[in-house]
């Protein structure tokens, strides 16, 4: 059983996944609105490139914090005894599927 404390905690951890994807898609259509005014300008913008590195360890740990919080978010499902053996089946694929927009709402 979940204590409303641990409940509390895996609700903002299942929110973080959006939150980044969201950040993340602003930054980069931001840079890239800048980078095609800069081209028109007539010259060349370091977009991504030289922040390459960094990109792919945050984006490697986003995607590795996703796998994580997934994985618990199933052991929880099979685990609660609240929820009957048919939906936990249901639940499962729900958050296989649509995992950014289903961990929140599970």
């Amino acid at each position: 059983m979940m204590t409303k404390t641990k409940a509390k905690i895996y609700g903002v951890l299942s929110l973080l996944p959006l939150i980044y994807t969201a950040g993340f898609t602003v930054w980069f259509f931001k840079n890239m609105f800048f980078g095609f005014r800069r081209i028109a300008e007539g010259s060349v913008p370091q977009i991504i490139f030289p922040r390459f590195p960094q990109i792919f360890f945050v984006h490697s740990s986003s995607f590795l914090f996703g796998i994580i919080i997934l994985i618990i978010f199933i052991v929880n499902i099979f685990k609660n005894p609240n929820i009957q053996k048919n939906e936990r089946v249901l639940w499962l694929l729900v958050l296989l599927v649509g995992h950014m927009i289903a961990l929140p709402i599970y």
